[in-house]
């Protein structure tokens, strides 16, 4: 094993990533790992006819309705308000499923009840009533939401 320079350490990031040369900052001999901070999002999954509600922004890339968590707010009240944000659709009924962790974000997913016909925000070029037989883009952690259903 060559030598490595002083302060360097072999670790991992806290997603189990390894560390990249963005990740350190040197300074006065010693090496900082810059962990990366998660943000906490809130996810709606609202399912109907057992299709399940996508939306998409300026990106064509489908997700889940959610954003993220404001100061004080709960992760259930952010799912409601972001669900009626981007979609119109008004919370009946809130159940949390689980917590998931990607590499920048740490998802607080919920099933929602929402009576009503979608009426699209401004923040939001399209939705979809998915089946999961059509092909469309979708994020990887949209993926991993439905495996875990």
């Amino acid at each position: 094993m060559g030598h490595r320079g002083a302060g360097y350490q072999r670790r991992r990031r806290a997603d189990g990533l390894a560390l990249q040369p963005r990740d350190l900052q040197r300074g006065r001999g010693v090496t900082t790992v810059i962990e990366p901070q998660l943000r906490d999002r809130a996810t709606a999954v609202v399912i109907r006819d057992g299709k399940v509600l996508l939306v998409h922004g300026r990106n064509p890339t489908f997700a889940m309705p959610g954003g993220g968590i404001e100061l004080g707010e709960s992760a259930d009240c952010a799912a409601m308000r972001e669900l009626f944000e981007e979609t119109g659709l008004k919370a009946s009924q809130t159940k949390f499923l689980f917590i998931m962790e990607t590499a920048i974000h740490r998802h607080h997913v919920f099933l929602i009840e929402a009576d009503g016909e979608v009426d699209a925000g401004p923040e939001i070029s399209e939705f979809r009533w998915w089946d999961k037989k059509e092909n469309l883009p979708i994020y990887s952690h949209v993926e991993s939401i439905l495996e875990r259903l």
